[in-house]
């Protein structure tokens, strides 16, 4: 069946087949006008909407666990999935009755122009600040793999000839992310979406299995290996101090203290408190809500999985792939999710929020462990692609209106130098920092969940409301029944998709409200949050 090509590579044999699709993909991009549309199945949509929500942010979930305890995470975690689904839900129907295919022309539609500019600027803040959040740790990833596979002679040569981070980082853009950036359909995203999520499965498991084969082990035993490494190097350096300064013991002790060396006792590097089941303490639970919300985030991913099926779909056949596989995804993570982070918090404990990621507390000289690290540089590299497709086009509105972009592709040479500008720009911002800071923290907490679960709910509302009319609605569907709908539909499909859109029209909005305002109230949680987590 041509609709099932994604499906099929789960039964196995068909990497051939999406090899082919990639190399379609690749022709078309220099060849716009020779793209030939293929049917999309459910399954590639599940691994995209996957990818664009589970990133690194699943290395930061156990932690969670360490404020709002247990039974609390694992709640609020549940919560986080369904009201993701839910906003995504509610973004279709949007676009639906609005007749826009874009997060720009809804805003445009409900609110001008200003709707427009408030939308776009919220889009390529959340959407530049995710892409450095990805760069970051992979520079640092590939980095440590490298350290850890190589001989320590043949680590110190590549360093001593201008081996960095940095250098790695710039190496794997070359090869590796700006070809899969390249491409201009998210659906020939779907086998790297679908690696991601192998990789993510393959980090649970290991964490699961870890757990299951030294959870019998006393408590300090569990040693965390980056906090037992860093008490080990901060002890070294302390007394190759004293031993420089031997003939001046106090201007050693007064360096010692300047410097921080040995200032304060060897952090604990191992877990000593009980499992903690509820959190007592209402600045946790804004902590847990700021990592696991942003865990969920993947609603700017709806726009263009939706404008592909609208290609090859009726409006209703749309709707309901995009809503199906919203629900497929939001299930599948939420059962990751809480799967590793449970894994990590029983074996880690108190200390799982101490330590940069619950990855970090494994000892890296484990080849599973090191598997996974390059494994997650693997997830970053993937979902970097995947994010700058809506930034893209985001950008790409501030020179064409939707008019034109609905038209077709973009021509070559301007998909190239906005690709390469966004590129250029967030690649400057990666090589300057060595850590996610306090300031990032912060805006990850204000604009992430706000583009995620505020917006989205007011836009629903706007739409609903414009059509709450009689006379209004009448006239804007009879305007799009004879206009034909775009997509692929004849006649007929058109008033059966007019028909469709009447329906969702008059839903009532008391679910739009309460949903709203949940939302509203999760973003002022993260906000508080993610100050509380920087201070």
């Amino acid at each position: 069946m041509p609709g099932s090509e994604a499906a099929s590579s789960l039964r196995g044999g068909s990497v051939r087949q999406a090899t082919r699709e990639f190399a379609a993909d690749v022709r078309s991009l220099l060849e716009p006008s020779k793209h030939v549309e293929r049917p999309i199945h459910v399954a590639s949509v599940v691994f995209n909407l996957l990818q664009s929500c589970m990133g690194v942010g699943i290395l930061s979930l156990a932690a969670t666990f360490q404020y709002s305890g247990l039974v609390g995470g694992i709640v609020v975690m549940l919560l986080s999935g369904l009201f993701s689904f839910y906003t995504m839900k509610l973004l279709a129907v949007s676009m639906v009755v609005s007749g826009t295919e874009s997060f720009e022309a809804l805003g445009q539609y409900c609110f001008g122009r200003a709707g427009q500019i408030t939308v776009q600027f919220t889009l390529i803040a959340s959407s530049f600040l995710a892409l450095i959040c990805f760069l970051v740790p992979l520079k640092h990833y590939i980095f440590d793999v490298l350290r850890h596979l190589l001989s320590a002679s043949a680590f110190e040569s590549f360093t001593d000839h201008s081996g960095s981070p940095n250098l790695c980082l710039g190496i794997l853009l070359a090869l590796v992310i700006l070809p899969l950036s390249m491409m201009r359909r998210i659906d020939s995203l779907w086998f790297t979406s679908l690696l991601g999520f192998v990789i993510q499965l393959y980090f649970t498991f290991m964490s699961l299995g870890m757990y299951a084969e030294r959870a019998h082990e006393p408590l300090e035993q569990r040693i965390c290996s980056e906090i037992h490494s860093h008490n080990i190097h901060n002890e070294t350096d302390a007394t190759a101090v004293a031993a420089g300064f031997q003939a001046v013991p106090s201007l050693a002790a007064s360096f010692i203290k300047a410097s921080g060396l040995g200032a304060t006792a060897p952090a604990l590097d191992h877990p000593t408190a009980d499992l903690l089941w509820l959190g007592s303490d209402f600045a946790s639970y804004c902590q847990t809500a700021s990592i696991i919300a942003c865990s969920f985030c993947c609603q700017v991913s709806v726009f263009p999985i939706y404008r592909e099926l609208r290609h090859i779909d009726t409006v209703k056949k749309s709707v309901s792939k995009l809503t199906s596989a919203a629900s497929i995804a939001m299930g599948i993570a939420t059962v990751v999710y809480i799967t590793a982070a449970s894994s990590g918090y029983l074996m880690f404990r108190d200390i799982t929020d101490q330590a940069s990621s619950i990855l970090a507390c494994y000892d890296p000289s484990d080849p599973a462990v090191i598997i996974c690290y390059f494994g997650m540089s693997c997830v970053l590299m993937f979902a970097f692609p995947v994010m700058l497709l809506s930034l893209r086009y985001c950008v790409a509105t501030f020179f064409y209106s939707h008019e034109t972009l609905s038209e077709g592709p973009l021509k070559l040479h301007v998909h190239v130098l906005i690709t390469l500008g966004i590129i250029g720009a967030v690649t400057g911002v990666a090589l300057c920092v060595d850590k996610l800071t306090s300031v990032i923290a912060i805006g990850g907490g204000i604009v992430i969940p706000f583009f995620g679960y505020v917006l989205p709910v007011v836009l629903y509302i706007r739409v609903m409301r414009m059509h709450g009319n009689e006379e209004e609605r009448t006239r804007l569907l009879d305007q799009r029944l004879d206009h034909g709908e775009g997509g692929i539909d004849g006649a007929e499909e058109a008033g059966e998709n007019v028909q469709y859109i009447s329906e969702l029209a008059h839903a009532p909005l008391t679910f739009g409200y309460a949903v709203g305002t949940i939302g509203a109230v999760v973003w002022l949680l993260c906000i508080y949050g993610s100050i509380q987590m920087a201070m």
